[in-house]
């Protein structure tokens, strides 16, 4: 019975290994032309760290440049400074020259969950962004924000806003949304990143992963002044750390 039972769990762990194998296996699921620039667009240093590691090492692979514009120093905490220097350690951590990492000190743009950020603001800067690269697509939240963070959301919104002006004009990018997830699915870690995405509202989508657990956490190490106690159990039990699902918008 003892023989039986260690023959099935070393088969059932031996499927799991090559189904995960496969899934990682995959690659982008578009083809990126040279020299597109994939824009990064978060509200505060360590979002990119956070909630996007699988998917920044997917699209940089698939041969995307990655450049990150932060519409905040992350500044509630009287931290800003520090949090833009983490920002760029981070970014390097993805392959990203300095150069390539854009974060903003706006008046109207201040971290904070009671600070509203204006939508008409967000998206005239975004506008300017994108119109800089000749080839562009754009990643950024969904409407949820992941954590349902009001910045988060604002991002959303100022993002969308843009994207929709530009393609009235007749400029065509594709916008790429982190998809939030159900309590359960966000923090069941790596068992749920063999899962497949949930498609929302109809639109297409598919899941990033990362073949590396330890990703995630070498890339928040980079903010080190945000490594409280509950981060590292986001790191350790979190979906995002090990699979990020995409919605095409």
């Amino acid at each position: 019975m003892h023989e039986a039972l260690l023959y099935a769990s070393a088969v059932f762990v031996v499927v799991v290994a090559a189904v995960a194998r496969g899934l990682l296996a995959k690659g982008w699921p578009y083809e990126v032309q040279p020299a597109t620039v994939l824009l990064v667009i978060i509200a505060h240093p360590d979002d990119e760290a956070m909630f996007m590691t699988p998917v920044l090492l997917r699209a940089a692979a698939a041969g995307y440049r990655l450049y990150f514009l932060c519409l905040s120093t992350g500044n509630a905490d009287g931290k800003g400074d520090t949090r833009t220097a983490e920002l760029l350690e981070s970014a390097k951590y993805f392959g990203a020259d300095a150069a390539d990492v854009k974060v903003l000190d706006d008046a109207l743009l201040q971290d904070g969950m009671r600070n509203e950020w204006p939508t008409d603001r967000i998206s005239s800067i975004v506008g300017s962004f994108c119109d800089m690269h000749d080839r562009l697509d754009v990643l950024t939240f969904d409407d949820y924000g992941v954590s349902g963070h009001p910045n988060h959301i604002a991002v959303h919104l100022g993002v969308v806003a843009a994207h929709k002006a530009r393609r009235a004009s007749g400029k065509s990018s594709r916008l790429y949304l982190v998809q939030s997830l159900p309590l359960w699915k966000k923090y069941s870690g790596a068992v749920s990143s063999l899962l497949p995405c949930a498609s929302a509202g109809g639109r297409r989508c598919f899941t990033a992963r990362t073949a590396d657990p330890s990703a995630c956490a070498r890339a928040m190490l980079c903010h080190w002044s945000q490594m409280v106690w509950y981060r590292w159990l986001f790191v350790f039990f979190s979906r995002y750390s090990f699979a990020v699902d995409v919605e095409v918008f």
